[in-house]
């Protein structure tokens, strides 16, 4: 768990990093997520839903990084195992 949330801070921590000009690939990407999540949440809760943005994106981060280093061999998803 603490890879996925290392891997994914490291990410969005140099793709919104402001380096001038043209938005390189991984800008791109952060901003196509934030803005995918910012749809998704207004879409469903509404506008008086911005306030539950941060958790709900902060959440699907952490199940989608968690569930793709699951798709590295030998390791598996934190999400699919019953303690």
């Amino acid at each position: 768990m603490i890879i996925a949330i290392s891997v994914a801070l490291i990410i969005f921590y140099f793709g919104s990093s402001k380096n001038g000009g043209e938005p390189k690939r991984l800008q791109v990407i952060v901003e196509m997520s934030y803005s995918f999540i910012a749809n998704m949440v207004r879409d469903n809760v509404g506008n008086k839903g911005k306030i539950f943005f941060p958790f709900i994106f902060s959440l699907f981060l952490f199940i989608l990084f968690g569930n793709v280093l699951g798709m590295v061999p030998y390791n598996f998803t934190y999400t699919s195992h019953i303690i």
